[in-house]
Formats: structure tokens, C-alpha cells, sequence
């Protein structure tokens, strides 16, 4: 019974995760850092010069 109540626990909290990849915690979805990649990307192949800075990690996280 213990196994199975773990289990079920464990799906709760892996879906509890996955249903909200967008937000501020540690395992979320780097969006502003992968904005900031495209962005960059995109203005090189137009020809600028003047490219906005990569988003560094702080504390190895990217925000």
C-alpha cells in the first residue's frame, strides 16, 4: 500500500511541475534567456552590429 500511495504522490508532483513549465522556479523554462538567443539570431542575419548582451546565468540558474 505504501509503494502505491508513493506512486500516486509522485505523478501528483510530477504533474503539479509539468502543468506550469513557464514560471520563476530553478526547473523552469529558461524563456527569457531562449527570447534573447532568437533575438540575437535574428538581428545577425539582418546585418546589425549592435547586439543586445546574453542573459548570464546567476547562481547557474538562467532567469
Amino acid at each position: 500500500m505504501l509503494l502505491v500511495a508513493y506512486t500516486f504522490f509522485g505523478l501528483d508532483a510530477l504533474g503539479y511541475q509539468l502543468e506550469d513549465p513557464f514560471g520563476s522556479q530553478p526547473n523552469a523554462l529558461p524563456l527569457n534567456a531562449l527570447q534573447r538567443i532568437v533575438e540575437r539570431k535574428m538581428l545577425s542575419m539582418l546585418g546589425c552590429k549592435d547586439l543586445p548582451e546574453p542573459i548570464q546565468p546567476k547562481d547557474n540558474m538562467l532567469n
